[in-house]
Formats: C-alpha cells, sequence, structure tokens
C-alpha cells in the first residue's frame, strides 16, 4: 500500500526548486530580523556561549578557534558530540574530547536511543562543521559554518546550495576560490559568506615536524619512508554523486607491497565512511573486512590509524598515497608529494571544480599499479619530485599558509560585531 510520501514525491519533486525559492524569500526578512535582535541581545550579554557540533573525531576543524573563544572572558566555549554513524563512533568521539581537556558534553540519551534538546546549553553562537540537521532551535542562536573538508569537487549544493546554507548567519570560507562558488552557486548570493582561512590548517603556522615524536608510526630509523594511504569511501554509487574511491582496486596490492618492502612504512588512514559504505554494498564482509584491517595492522612496517587528530602524522610523513577529496587539500599544508589514484582517466578534470583543478595539478597520478611502484621508488624513495616547486608556490600564493591565523580571524571578526 503507498504511503503519504511516496504519493507526495513524485507531485513534489518537479516544483521543488520553485518552492524553495518562495519559501526562502518567505523565511528572508525573518531570518534577517532575527540576527538584528538576537545581536541586539548579545551586545549586552556576558559571557557568550560559544558551541560546537560534531560527530566525529576525525573531522574536529576548529581546534585553534576553540582555543581562541576559551582564552577570552567575554565568552565561553563547549563541544556538543551527537550519535550520527552509530554508538562506538559516537563514544569514541566524546573519549577523544575528554582526553584533550576540552569541554565536551555528549548528547545521545542511550535510554531513549536518541540525541536530546541541547536547549539546556542556551547556546549564543553555534559553529557545524558539516551541512547537517541542527539540535538546535532556529531563531535561538547566531548560526556559523566552517567547513571540514574544503570545496573542491563541482558538489556545489552541498558546499553552497542547500537549505542549511540559507539559515546561517556566517559561512566561513577557505579562499577567494569559494566566495566566488558561493556567488555563483549558493543559496545566498555569497551573502553572509566570510574569507577568513582555514582553522584547521593553523596547525601548520609553526614548524615543528623536525622535534615532534608521532606515536603512530612504528619505524624510527632516518632511512625508513613514511607513506600514508588515504582511500576515500566512494567505492560504490552512494546517491551523492562523487564515484572516486580505489581501495577495492589497490588494497592487497599495497597490502602485499608493503608488507615486502621494509625501507617503507605505510599507516592505512581510511575515510571514516569507507567501512560503512563496504558494508553497506555487500562489496565486502565485516569479517574479511576487519580481518583484513587487523593484518594490516600486525605488519611491522604498517599501521591503521582511524579518527582523531591526525596532523602529528602528516608533519612526520614523508608522502600520501590518495583519491581522497579533502585531503588533497589538506596535505598540500605540508608542501610534501602525493599520488592520486585515478579511478578513471578524466576524473580530475570532469570532477573537480576550478580550485580543484588548480590543487590537483600539484599531485602526481597513477592509473595502474605500476604508478605507485614508480612514485614509491622514484619519488619517495629516489627524491626526484619535479612538482616540488608547484606546490610551494600554490602553498604560498592560493592556501597562503605562512599568513595570520584563521581562528584569530574570526574570532576578532565575531568579537567586533558583538562588542
Amino acid at each position: 500500500m503507498p504511503t503519504l510520501k511516496t504519493i507526495i514525491r513524485p507531485i513534489y519533486k518537479p516544483i521543488k526548486p520553485f518552492a524553495q525559492w518562495i519559501m526562502r524569500l518567505i523565511y528572508k526578512p525573518l531570518k534577517l530580523l532575527r540576527e538584528r535582535n538576537l545581536i541586539v541581545k548579545l551586545k549586552k550579554k556576558r559571557p557568550i556561549h560559544v558551541v560546537f557540533q560534531v560527530h566525529e573525531s576525525a573531522k574536529w576543524s576548529c581546534q585553534s578557534l576553540y582555543d581562541a573563544f576559551d582564552k577570552d572572558p567575554m565568552f565561553t566555549v563547549q563541544i556538543v558530540v551527537i550519535l550520527f554513524h552509530g554508538i562506538q563512533e559516537y563514544k569514541n568521539t566524546l573519549r577523544f574530547f575528554q582526553e584533550k581537556g576540552l569541554n565536551v558534553t555528549g548528547l545521545f540519551d542511550e535510554q531513549s536511543g536518541n540525541n536530546t534538546s541541547p536547549a539546556d546549553f542556551s547556546p549564543d553562537i553555534v559553529f557545524f562543521q558539516e551541512p547537517m540537521n541542527w539540535w538546535f532551535k532556529r531563531g535561538t542562536a547566531l548560526f556559523c559554518y566552517i567547513p571540514y573538508s574544503i570545496c573542491q569537487t563541482k558538489n556545489f549544493k552541498w558546499g553552497y546550495n542547500g537549505n542549511f546554507h540559507y539559515l546561517l548567519w556566517r559561512h566561513f570560507v577557505e579562499t577567494p576560490y569559494q566566495l566566488d562558488f558561493a556567488k555563483q552557486y549558493g543559496a545566498t548570493k555569497g551573502n553572509g559568506v566570510v574569507v577568513s582561512g582555514w582553522p584547521k590548517m593553523d596547525v601548520f603556522l609553526r614548524d615543528d615536524s623536525q622535534t615532534i615524536k608521532c606515536p603512530l608510526w612504528k619505524t624510527n630509523s632516518p632511512d625508513t619512508k613514511r607513506i600514508i594511504y588515504a582511500p576515500h569511501w566512494t567505492v560504490a554509487e552512494n546517491g551523492g554523486g562523487l564515484l572516486l574511491g580505489t581501495f577495492l582496486q589497490y588494497y592487497q596490492l599495497l597490502f602485499d607491497y608493503v608488507r615486502q618492502h621494509s625501507e617503507i612504512e605505510m599507516v592505512l588512514k581510511p575515510h571514516p565512511s569507507l567501512k560503512i559504505l563496504i558494508l553497506q554494498k555487500g562489496l565486502m564482509t565485516e569479517e574479511v573486512l576487519n580481518a583484513f584491517f587487523e593484518q594490516w595492522n600486525t605488519l611491522p612496517n604498517g599501521s591503521v590509524v582511524e579518527g582523531g587528530d591526525y596532523f602529528d602524522l602528516f608533519k612526520t610523513s614523508d608522502a600520501m598515497i590518495l583519491d581522497s577529496v579533502s585531503f588533497i587539500c589538506e596535505y598540500a599544508y605540508t608542501a610534501k608529494p602525493s599520488l592520486f589514484l585515478c579511478r578513471r582517466r578524466d576524473v580530475l578534470e570532469n570532477d573537480f571544480n576550478k580550485f580543484g583543478q588548480e590543487t590537483t595539478k600539484n599531485l602526481y597520478q597513477a592509473h595502474s599499479f605500476e604508478d605507485i611502484e614508480t612514485f614509491i621508488q622514484d619519488t619517495v624513495i629516489g627524491g626526484n619530485d619535479p612538482l616540488k616547486q608547484s606546490r610551494e608556490k600554490f602553498l604560498k600564493n592560493v592556501l597562503k599558509r605562512d599568513t595570520n591565523s584563521a581562528a584569530d580571524f574570526i574570532h576578532h571578526y565575531i568579537k567586533e560585531k558583538l562588542s
């Protein structure tokens, strides 16, 4: 028997863009009025309560901004963790923040099996790191967005044009490229979008790669080359439009290679959603998938790293092999060589936007396992790196790594607006 949803869907789908336009047109003056009233209220309130909503530790991208607010007596700061990818991920994420000594609260109620209402927290400003539903009543706080992942593909709806983006007070973006995308494709045509830099990458303002000790690596020999293997989760059709993942093509070949080559060490750093999609699509059984990860972890020169903070891992590595989207730009902040595993010959030209194509110009490309072997032997071990100058120029002129802190910019911006 058809449900109400299945009856309405084919009727609503053709008129959805028009309906959204009408709703946004009606909502816009109400939104602006609410924000204006909130700002008037917050100018008189002290301290102002800042909340970060998080559901995965691997996507935490605001540590420097949390620290900036935490040091300022004008603000109080808190992290709230919601359940999104299962109870284990939720508990791991809570533990991640607790071990850092941060002010964190979990919203999942095990008795009801739901995320509880965070009304008791009375947030004044809420920061999101992903375009997803929030657990805060609209109109009660100023909503801000700092993406955990920089927009490099042509999925502009995810990046700029959902209802989520329309309800934001401020959307802080990384470079002028992202501001241009917001103006061209965004729900607000760039209104409320501010170029701030990327707080997630503030960690690279200090070059301590020679002094830090990263316990995620097993070998300490200076002659061992350290490589990160970062497979993306899009190994099958998933409704999101992207199909980049090559994990199923290369995972066993890479395992065998690492086992046979003691002159390298390789950390497997999978996307948080990789296991989930593989199991959902029935591409591997849970037993087989877990056994493979355990086998990799038992190698004397191999480890598996899931979740948590990975910046020390980046700093102490020599290279990356990936088909992950967000890591393309994140690893670019190290100025070290990367090899992109191409699922198709035209993937970089067709799937990436203008900024993404500028970023991927600095990547080596692999279309076969032989290309991977060549990259490891010639570039990582042999030091033959013709793209080095191009990476350094991109880092200086576009990403502007060595300029001021993005967190300081956002902190001062908000403080000025509310003073």
